[in-house]
Parts: C-alpha cells; sequence; structure tokens
C-alpha cells in the first residue's frame, strides 16, 4: 500500500506539478533571453567552459541538486509516515527518524554545493565564485 500511494504520488506531481513548470517560455516571450545574451549569460554551461575545473563543478552541480532532491523526497516520505501513523509509534518514530535524516542531507549537499563553488572559484584563479553576490 505504502510502495502504492508513494509511486501515485510521484506521478501525480510529474504529471501535474512539474509539467506546468515548462508551459510558459518566460525568457523569449517576456525579452529576458535577449537581455541575458546582450550581457553574456549562457544558460546552458558557463562563460568559461573550456576549463576542465568548470566543466567538473557544472557536473558536480547537477549531481548535488539531485542528490538533495532525494533528501527532500527522502524527508516527504517521513512526513507521509507521520501522517498515516493514526497512533503507531512505531511509524510515528520511524517518520521522525526520516525528516531528520532528509533534513541533515540537505545541509551537507548545501555544504557541499557552497565548498564546490568556492573551491572551483579559487582554481579558476578567482576568489571564489560570487554565488552569494547582492548587487
Amino acid at each position: 500500500m505504502k510502495k502504492t500511494t508513494l509511486i501515485l504520488s510521484i506521478l501525480i506531481f510529474i504529471f501535474f506539478g512539474a509539467g506546468k513548470v515548462f508551459a510558459f517560455d518566460f525568457a523569449s516571450s517576456t525579452g529576458l533571453g535577449n537581455t541575458a545574451q546582450n550581457i553574456g549569460y549562457n544558460d546552458a554551461m558557463p562563460a568559461d567552459s573550456g576549463t576542465i575545473a568548470t566543466t567538473v563543478g557544472y557536473f558536480i552541480n547537477i549531481a548535488l541538486s539531485l542528490i538533495g532532491l532525494i533528501f527532500m523526497i527522502i524527508a516527504w516520505m517521513g512526513a507521509l509516515d507521520i501522517l498515516g501513523a493514526n497512533g503507531n509509534e512505531e511509524l510515528l518514530v520511524k517518520g521522525k527518524a526520516r525528516i531528520k535524516n532528509g533534513a541533515i542531507g540537505i545541509l551537507i549537499i548545501f555544504a557541499a554545493f557552497i565548498f564546490v563553488n568556492v573551491v572551483l572559484g579559487i582554481a579558476q584563479g578567482g576568489q571564489g565564485r560570487e554565488i552569494f553576490k547582492i548587487q
């Protein structure tokens, strides 16, 4: 029953939730894409994609994003365990543990993301990538 509920929830999200994100091409409809190209932004790969460090960092960031998504799903499964416990203490403890593990995993992935971006920025001759720069 749990597997069926989980699979059904994921399928509902994919068909109804994720599809709406790609329904509107905001960049070309508003001119934001042209503005990005005029200032030299390329959304496929970083501007200095010729270096090995940048290419490796690009794929590491993709992997970290996917792993972070897995931890989010783990935390979500913990919430479903708690919601479906119906007073069963064992499921409550299991759900709390999943939420805690998911939150710890997300924090570790976030720290790894920051570390990788700073190290790659230093490896490219800078002072670290400007991922938190406010203009």
